[in-house]
């Protein structure tokens, strides 16, 4: 839930039941939704930073960003359960301590792999042979970024089933979608579309720049991973509305 401690609510705090939330939206005003959300951002916010402290002591490098942005029902969508909207998708990153100094200034979209291979820079460790992304020392990122989908974790999936619902809509959510990023705009695919819906000005075609995209990726050979964890690991799961 959007629950911030005592302290550092401004407002009552708001349910957010995973699944259902997602699906179906809020039975609270969305400003009220977002003004609890944004109460625990403020709170965690304050956490970070201490943890940031603590880390500066002795790390010369600290790279802080998000892993998702959060929906309020743009697009229709809700929290961050499925797609690729650029509220979704657009999040901060920061570099701090010795290494920001030498971080290049960009208004080019800055990806993961681009983060990766800043760290290995800083490091000295050459890059792996076949590995996309650019250091943000040395490089402005150019080229297009592509972020992916990749359908729903098993967990929400058995959520669906349980609480029954239809198999033709968890189908159509459980699918891999793709968002093409330039400086300009975003281009991303939703479960209920063909193309790509735009928002922005890209300049270029998603699927021409997707097909070239993927051209240039290097097969990589998965590997099973278990999904088993332990029943607190589990409790915290569910607590948190994903499983």
């Amino acid at each position: 839930p959007y629950e911030a401690p005592q302290g550092w609510t401004t407002i009552d705090p708001v349910d957010t039941d995973g699944v259902r939330t997602a699906l179906d939206g809020y039975d609270r005003p969305i400003d009220d939704v977002r003004q609890a959300y944004e109460d625990e951002v403020r709170y965690l916010s304050h956490i970070y930073e201490q943890i940031f402290d603590e880390l500066s002591e002795t790390m010369d490098m600290i790279v802080t960003l998000s892993d998702h942005g959060e929906a309020f029902g743009e697009w229709g969508v809700y929290q961050h359960l499925v797609g690729l909207q650029t509220e979704l998708c657009h999040v901060p990153i920061v570099v701090s301590g010795d290494a920001a100094t030498r971080v290049k200034e960009t208004e080019n979209p800055v990806s993961l792999i681009d983060v990766f291979q800043t760290v290995l820079d800083f490091a000295s460790v050459n890059r792996p042979s076949g590995t996309r992304g650019v250091s943000l020392f040395d490089d402005t990122p150019t080229d297009p970024r592509l972020t992916q989908y990749h359908g729903l974790v098993s967990r929400s999936r058995e959520r669906m089933e349980r609480e029954g619902i239809s198999t033709d809509l968890i189908d159509s959510l459980d699918q891999c979608l793709s968002d093409v990023v330039t400086r300009d705009g975003y281009q991303f695919q939703t479960p209920d579309s063909d193309g790509f819906r735009i928002e922005g000005a890209p300049g270029e075609d998603g699927e021409s720049v997707l097909t070239s995209l993927k051209e240039s990726f290097v097969e990589v050979k998965s590997t099973d991973v278990s999904e088993d964890v332990s029943n607190t690991v589990e409790q915290h799961l569910r607590d948190l509305g994903y499983a």
